[in-house]
């Protein structure tokens, strides 16, 4: 993967916006050649920035998609009359701070509908975003998704995060450019502890104990195409837990993929391809009209 000098001028110019709720960044990366006029947004994991996901964004504008991002690791405040609908209802406080934040970032670019991407923590907001606004999504891709094993200890899943992260960075600790991917990472989640522990902490709670899973037939029934892209070594949210709970008619694609649940970010360039073929299988089938078709893939060697 190689950044073009037209990716570094369009990340160093990021757009700040002013919603009602806050101020966000915005990050809006568009391709020399475009292949498909429905951009695609990733939201990041816990404590995640965009710039902590540069590379994936870049992996995939170079393969010709507009990716936005939003910088907003605590959200923004929001009209609490929406709590008033019965989807809303559902959805802690901590996510509808997020999903305010990206969903105004596409209402201020006028941007109806998106693909989306969600890593970790992030899948739990894109998929509460889908029960609010179905209407703005055509398809969804959950890497190593939070969310789908069930009620779970906090300390457990720290110790777990904790454990992951040190062996991941241990061994690959001598590549300078992985190396680098670590510290966007351990920045971005530092930053974003300091700029306000006590929501970062309610963050982490509700990621322990929520169940988006039960979620997603209803939202498949929308006509979403939903994917889900778990690494087989991933002692956070493990495969084997994840396959419990999954069922054929909750997804259209489930696909193990090597390594654990830090590589997504610190090796780009083992998920993104294959990303872009979901994205690339599920639009097509989306775009003849009815719900895609599952696809049938092969886990990667």
């Amino acid at each position: 993967m190689q950044q073009t000098r037209a990716f570094d001028e369009q990340w160093a110019h990021p757009m700040r916006i002013m919603l009602t709720g806050g101020t966000i960044v915005c990050y809006d990366l568009l391709p020399e050649s475009m292949k498909n006029n429905i951009p695609v947004i990733l939201v990041p994991g816990w404590g995640g920035t965009p710039e902590m996901y540069r590379d994936n964004i870049d992996s995939l504008v170079s393969m010709g998609r507009r990716m936005l991002s939003v910088d907003a690791p605590h959200g923004i405040d929001y009209d609490r009359s929406m709590m008033s609908s019965k989807a809303a209802k559902q959805i802690p406080d901590a996510q509808m701070r997020k999903i305010a934040a990206f969903i105004g970032a596409l209402d201020e670019k006028k941007i109806l509908r998106v693909d989306a991407i969600g890593h970790s923590e992030g899948c739990i907001e894109i998929v509460f975003a889908v029960m609010l606004y179905p209407e703005r999504f055509r398809n969804i891709v959950l890497v190593d998704p939070a969310g789908m094993i069930g009620e779970d200890d906090p300390r457990g899943l720290a110790a777990r995060f904790s454990q992951d992260s040190l062996l991941s960075y241990a061994k690959k600790a001598r590549n300078g450019r992985i190396t680098a991917r670590m510290i966007r990472a351990i920045r971005a989640i530092a930053g974003s502890l300091s700029r306000d522990p006590i929501r970062a902490f309610r963050e982490f709670l509700v990621m322990s104990h929520t169940r988006i899973s039960t979620s997603l037939s209803s939202i498949r029934n929308e006509g979403i195409g939903i994917a889900i892209v778990v690494a087989a070594d991933d002692t956070v949210f493990s495969n084997e837990r994840i396959k419990r709970v999954v069922t054929k008619e909750m997804i259209d694609v489930y696909f193990v993929a090597l390594g654990s649940h830090s590589r997504f970010q610190l090796e780009p360039e083992s998920y993104m391809t294959l990303i872009d073929l979901i994205l690339t299988e599920l639009c097509e089938k989306h775009g003849r009209g009815g719900r895609p078709k599952p696809i049938r893939t092969k886990p990667e060697r």
